[in-house]
């Protein structure tokens, strides 16, 4: 009982959000193609009730593909993918590194990923309503 109240486990969010962000990487890269690329339904609430995409639908295949070494084929499934990589990239390269990526930097990036996929929707809807 002594030896346990010694330790102390301190988990971080940032440690969390690590383990379910490498969670999710490895879920997407070992899915299969067929269910990805050949599934002729869609698992997407918004597509399924207003029947248009939705600013993040084709981020999982981009990512798998993207994960698979198919950075043309990642980047045509949506193209919000390219700042999310470097998201990605820069959420772990802050562990290796002695020094914190640039905060500057990873705000661009979210902005721009965030851009794009605003930018998305609204091109989506356009399209559908008009």
């Amino acid at each position: 009982m002594e030896i346990l109240q010694k330790i102390k486990y301190s988990i971080s969010t940032r440690d969390i959000s690590t383990f379910v962000l490498a969670a999710v990487l490895l879920t997407v890269y070992y899915l299969p193609t067929e269910f990805l690329f050949h599934n002729p339904t869609s698992f997407c609430i918004h597509k399924n009730l207003l029947h248009f995409d939705c600013p993040g639908c084709g981020m999982t295949r981009a990512l798998h593909s993207l994960l698979h070494g198919q950075f043309r084929q990642a980047i045509i499934f949506n193209i919000a993918i390219a700042p999310f990589t470097i998201l990605i990239v820069q959420h772990f390269l802050s562990y290796i590194l002695p020094s914190r990526p640039n905060d500057i930097f990873r705000k661009i990036s979210l902005t721009l990923f965030t851009t794009i996929l605003l930018s998305q929707y609204f091109i989506k809807s356009l399209n559908h309503f008009l």
